[in-house]
């Protein structure tokens, strides 16, 4: 005798925004217009234009804001236009990025040529383009 056992996974993600997805993942909401969640688990997002592209736990309130992966982030409603990259951090402004750890590879050493606000190096330490 062969005993088929059937095994049903309720995936329970919901879209309540307009036009807003939810492309795949477990318990995510996206709720903000326009909104978009790549996947994961426990993400919500309810600012319009705000996108969570996977991870746990992570919560987008913001407009124009978005979250890539980690786990346990936030941007709330008054910091629009910021972005996380990481675990465990909560935006603190607007038109920011957050990261836990920052690399940056190939800093020029000389400021020609470079815009206003541009990094470069002076020896191994760093400045900012005037």
């Amino acid at each position: 005798m062969v005993v088929v056992q059937i095994l049903r996974v309720v995936i329970c993600n919901v879209v309540s925004g307009s036009t807003s997805t939810v492309s795949g993942g477990y318990k995510n909401t996206a709720g903000g217009a326009c909104s978009f969640i790549g996947g994961g688990q426990l993400n919500r997002t309810s600012g319009i234009f705000s996108s969570v592209l996977g991870g746990s736990g992570n919560t987008v309130s913001a407009s124009f804001s978005s979250i890539l992966a980690g786990s346990g982030n936030t941007i709330t409603s008054a910091n629009t236009t910021s972005f996380i990259i990481g675990s465990n951090i909560t935006a603190d402004m607007a038109c920011a990025t957050f990261v836990n750890k920052l690399s940056i590879k190939n800093v020029p050493t000389s400021s020609a040529g470079l815009p206003s606000g541009a990094i470069w190096s002076n020896a191994g330490v760093l400045n900012i383009v005037p």
